[in-house]
């Protein structure tokens, strides 16, 4: 979800397609091809925009603060600023346009341990948690 602070918004505009984030402060994720996201055109066809980040991390949260702080244009999981865009703090941009990429969650334990009932029971919570995303705002 592409999203920037309401103080960003005021400063430099919205963009209207992806094209235009060209001209536009973007903070990207620095692993490889993360500068290149997902669009979908006018004509339903997908096209991926090459962002020339103005600030790159590999910490989500270094790039999810930076945009609260009117750092640029974030591009970051639904649950990572679900809140954030209920509260304000972040909004949404390009919907309809910027093409979401599923991204895998994955729980890491030592071998035999998901038989622990403590540790299926964490496993259990996870898989019922991720399965009905509440992090998911309307329209996807």
């Amino acid at each position: 979800m592409l999203s920037a602070s309401p103080r960003y918004i005021e400063e430099f505009g919205i963009p209207k397609r992806g094209a235009d984030l060209a001209h536009h402060r973007c903070i990207v994720f620095t692993a490889p091809g993360r500068d290149r996201w997902p669009f979908r055109t006018a004509d339903g066809s997908m096209e991926h925009v090459e962002v020339a980040a103005t600030f790159a991390s590999d910490s989500l949260q270094c790039i999810l603060q930076l945009a609260l702080e009117g750092g640029g244009i974030a591009r970051l999981a639904d649950f990572l600023v679900a809140d954030s865009i209920r509260a304000g703090t972040l909004v949404q941009l390009l919907v309809g346009q910027h093409v979401a990429e599923r991204t895998s969650v994955f729980a890491v334990f030592a071998p035999g341990t998901q038989r622990i009932p403590k540790m299926r029971v964490f496993l259990d919570f996870l898989v019922e948690r991720f399965q009905h995303q509440p992090w998911r705002l309307g329209g996807h």
